[in-house]
């Protein structure tokens, strides 16, 4: 391990001692990601989970959201419901400062899903997902859905000027490569996707607490419950945000609509909450790719990821569209 690691893992235990008062016996890095990094924080009262966000535009953008999500999980917290547990610090500040950048420590939530497949972990998400979508917080909160994408103008702009830079290095040139044939498919569907959030917002839309990025590792098996985790994005939206991530499977929803009958899905919503994750994770590589310090290794997985979340997810759109839809029409 070099030198400066060693000395960054000691200034991040002093601070958690000093700043939460809880000896520390082990600091393991689980991931360093472009919002930031996390860490198992092993400790004789227990474990914890703890998130540093770093300076990428990706932690940029969270930031913003830091004081709403905190805040929105802590008032959660008497409903007991499958979310972590925010530990606030010695001065009952549920964030602090380490060295200017966010510093936030949660309850740390055990896997165990070994046993548990990928249907029955979406059945299990499904009932999570009601108990907190019926929470009724309250409505007059900043972070609210507008249905205005706030990528569009930058992910056409940084098109343009990859037109001009993509022979500065490689990746640029990759990145070109990719994104040229289908450009102007690109910047029609953008326009598209305005035109849909025009139309959503007249609709009679229910709000409720969405985490908007229900996949993955976000997503933690424990004591046969099923927890949600990491809760950057979160924002008070239609529940469709989160739900259409798992549409084809009709026992998810079978599932959701027994706990929660009153919800009401509108086939706008899906669509643009569908074009919306393509061009807000395609927007953020293209910037990463262009504009951010990475290793070659990281260029290469954001060009893959770019092309298979992205370019070819936006192939048959509307059939899959309506696929997910009419699980719904139960």
């Amino acid at each position: 391990m070099l030198i400066k690691q060693i000395m960054d893992q000691i200034k991040i235990i002093q601070f958690f001692q000093e700043n939460y008062n809880l000896f520390v016996e082990k600091l393991i890095e689980i991931q360093s990601g472009m919002v930031g990094d996390s860490f198992l924080v092993i400790s004789k009262d227990g474990k914890y989970f703890l998130k540093i966000y770093g300076t990428s535009r990706l932690a940029e953008i969270s930031k913003k959201n830091i004081d709403f999500y905190t805040k929105s999980l802590k008032s959660l917290e008497k409903y007991h419901l499958k979310i972590p547990r925010i530990i606030s610090n010695n001065k009952n500040n549920l964030v602090s400062d380490f060295f200017w950048n966010p510093f936030i420590v949660f309850n740390f939530i055990e896997s165990d899903n070994s046993d548990i497949n990928k249907h029955e972990k979406e059945v299990m998400l499904a009932k999570t997902f009601t108990e907190i979508h019926k929470i009724k917080l309250d409505q007059n909160v900043e972070r609210k859905e507008t249905f205005k994408p706030h990528f569009s103008q930058d992910l056409i702009k940084w098109i343009n000027e990859l037109k001009g830079t993509h022979k500065d290095n490689i990746f640029t040139d990759k990145l070109w490569n990719l994104i040229k044939p289908v450009e102007e498919e690109i910047k029609n569907k953008i326009k598209e996707l305005d035109n849909i959030g025009t139309k959503c917002q007249e609709l009679p839309q229910n709000f409720v607490f969405c985490n908007t990025d229900p996949g993955g590792d976000n997503i933690i098996i424990s004591n046969n419950e099923c927890f949600l985790v990491d809760w950057d994005g979160a924002i008070f939206a239609p529940a469709e945000h989160d739900i259409w991530f798992y549409l084809e499977n009709k026992d998810f929803f079978e599932e959701y609509k027994r706990n929660y009958p009153e919800i009401q899905v509108f086939k706008e919503n899906i669509t643009y909450y569908m074009y919306f994750r393509i061009f807000e994770d395609l927007t953020d590589w293209i910037y990463r790719i262009m504009y951010e310090k990475q290793s070659d290794e990281e260029n290469e997985k954001d060009l893959l990821d770019l092309q298979t979340d992205c370019l070819i997810e936006l192939n048959n759109m509307e059939e899959k569209i309506e696929k997910k839809y009419k699980t719904t029409l139960v």
